[in-house]
């Protein structure tokens, strides 16, 4: 059996447009920080709780300089570095390499779903926020954790508002369908 010197064939890219697949939702739950060892192992950062959740999901999305490529994680687990994933196609550093800062997607459909009360920061991007008089106090641009609850971060106009986040705190009702969330705030 002859074997090639080439490099590992890169998996097909598929460029973004909306013509791809427009009804797919990508989250970004991650990225590929560096590589490990001398297999084509990568190093990864993930934004998931707990952070190995991010390998219940064996396809995901490769994202870098504009280009989309579907992948799959292989002998993933944990090092002394932080969390380790082989992605196909990857078996030697300078494979991997090629994936450094590279964002790892999945599509919002394949996250499961949350009990009642729960929800997904991405589900709550968008949404208007109205206090129990009907003021509107902004739109969710994002969310952060600060340690001791989750904060949304609004903007209306030229302003931004920073409001906890904290189901059962503040009366806040959530109405996804409706892309509104009420809550007992005062106007500043």
């Amino acid at each position: 059996m002859r074997r090639s010197s080439s490099p590992p064939r890169r998996p097909e890219a598929e460029p973004l447009s909306p013509e791809s697949r427009p009804d797919a939702r990508l989250l970004t739950l991650g990225r590929v920080v560096g590589v490990y060892g001398v297999r084509g192992a990568s190093r990864i950062e993930s934004f998931c709780e707990p952070r190995e959740n991010l390998f219940k999901f064996k396809q995901l999305w490769l994202l870098r300089g504009g280009e989309r490529v579907r992948v799959t994680l292989s002998r993933s687990g944990r090092s002394a570095h932080g969390l380790v994933a082989h992605i196909d196609d990857c078996s030697t550093p300078e494979a991997a390499q090629q994936w450094v800062g590279a964002e790892l997607q999945v599509e919002r459909e394949l996250l499961p779903p949350l009990p009642a009360g729960r929800y997904y920061w991405c589900d709550l991007e968008g949404c208007t926020v109205y206090n129990r008089h009907g003021a509107r106090l902004g739109v969710v641009q994002h969310l952060f954790s600060n340690g001791a609850n989750d904060v949304m971060v609004l903007s209306e106009g030229d302003q931004e508002r920073l409001l906890p986040f904290v189901p059962g705190h503040y009366d806040t009702e959530v109405d996804l369908s409706a892309r509104r969330i009420v809550m007992d705030w005062d106007l500043d």
